[in-house]
């Protein structure tokens, strides 16, 4: 039982980690490629579209 949440705690933390490193790029990028006026939308419809396609994979 022990191993078993103890994986559970190394999945979440290795999880943690890489969505940190991915969003922090994820985010940097949104301002670079957009005008200043619409950055607010921009942000908006990638964080749907992230959201989306993390339920996707899932039956």
């Amino acid at each position: 039982m022990t191993s078993t949440v103890t994986s559970v705690y190394i999945i979440a933390a290795v999880f943690g980690l890489y969505m940190d490193m991915t969003e922090i790029v994820q985010r940097a990028l949104v301002p670079c490629e957009v005008d200043s006026g619409i950055k607010g939308t921009a942000y908006g419809i990638d964080y749907l579209v992230v959201g989306i396609s993390f339920f996707m994979p899932t039956p």
